[in-house]
């Protein structure tokens, strides 16, 4: 799988994926998951789990846009505020695609994680 490839690369440099994750949202005024299903949801407790305050989910699924998912609400990704003050943790498996509508959208690259804990 490519993430124990990614975590094994990262362990031999003294840095694990979650710790270069925790340290990339520090500073970010706006934490995001891209993904409210189920990996968005293992994703969330991470974060909470890691001190991480996730201000909302972003999905394209129209279904599940305005709900809530443990108290986070699902924001349709053109809802993105501040784009220039924000992180976003991608937290499902379509990862290029979601990279790739980002870019879009104006998240520069150094502003888009990946969510580690999902399988």
């Amino acid at each position: 799988m490519l993430y124990e490839e990614i975590n094994n690369a990262m362990k031999n440099r003294g840095e694990s994926m979650e710790l270069q994750l925790i340290n990339a949202t520090i500073g970010f005024t706006s934490i995001y998951l891209f993904g409210g299903g189920i990996a968005g949801k293992w994703a969330l407790d991470w974060c909470r789990k890691h001190g991480i305050s996730v201000t909302a989910f972003l999905d394209n699924n129209c279904r599940k846009q305005g709900i809530s998912i443990d108290g986070i609400r699902v924001l349709s990704p053109d809802k993105l505020e501040n784009t220039y003050d924000c992180y976003v943790i991608i937290s499902c498996d379509a990862h290029q695609v979601i990279k790739r509508q980002l870019d879009d959208m104006g998240v520069s690259e150094n502003r888009v994680g990946f969510s580690i804990n999902y399988g």
